[in-house]
């Protein structure tokens, strides 16, 4: 696997709540998408800060790996819920291979993006 913590990145590993991947997209699916991710965190990074981002089911197997930026923060000063939007960068084979066969399924993906002719609801 590359290096993906190059430059001074800061390593940011997060053992996730879910079991499975399908658990995780089910639970987490609307924050990620192929671009990025959010994620809820007391402690945060200023926006710009380079980081590696570890993500790990419960059971420790490896779901993302991918260098990326702090693009956000939210719930700075007491308000709201306290988190980081992330914008992927460089990723491993594996987590390319997970984006693009399971965040294209997603609802909030651009429908350029997906390979399924979805119903019109009215």
């Amino acid at each position: 696997m590359a290096d993906l913590n190059q430059g001074g990145a800061v390593g940011l590993v997060v053992k996730l709540p879910f079991a499975t991947p399908e658990e995780f997209l089910a639970k987490y699916g609307g924050n990620i998408t192929r671009g990025g991710i959010y994620l809820r965190a007391k402690a945060v990074r200023p926006p710009g800060t380079a980081v590696t981002l570890d993500l790990r089911l419960a059971g420790g197997d490896r779901l993302l790996y991918a260098a990326a930026v702090v693009h956000f923060v939210t719930g700075q000063q007491g308000q709201g819920i306290s988190g980081m939007g992330l914008k992927f960068g460089e990723a491993d084979a594996a987590t390319r291979r997970f984006l693009d066969a399971t965040i294209a399924l997603l609802p909030h993906a651009p429908v350029s993006y997906t390979h399924l002719t979805l119903p019109t609801t009215r």
